[in-house]
């Protein structure tokens, strides 16, 4: 399962602040979001991507859906790695 959502937020009047919230699911991980701020992904094309993003279409758009498989990869990744393991005696 995956589930994404943008959401716009207002740290100081005036200004606007876009967060993506990636939630998805494994067989052995039930739960996990990635949050990832689009001032971080796109620095000086943050308007632009969110009307890619809005519409699903566009060069920015796409490159996210390629950085949004990376970044559940490497986060996944890291969870396994931080799971417990199991000894059987």
């Amino acid at each position: 399962m995956l589930r994404e959502t943008l959401v716009e937020t207002q740290p100081t009047l005036g200004e606007k602040a876009y967060t993506l919230y990636v939630s998805y699911q494994t067989r052995d991980i039930p739960s996990a979001t990635v949050i990832v701020p689009v001032s971080q992904l796109y620095p000086d094309k943050v308007e632009e991507f969110v009307e890619q993003y809005n519409k699903m279409e566009g060069a920015l758009y796409k490159e996210w859906l390629k950085k949004r498989s990376m970044l559940i990869r490497k986060d996944l990744d890291e969870r396994r790695k931080r799971a417990p393991s199991t000894l059987t005696v």
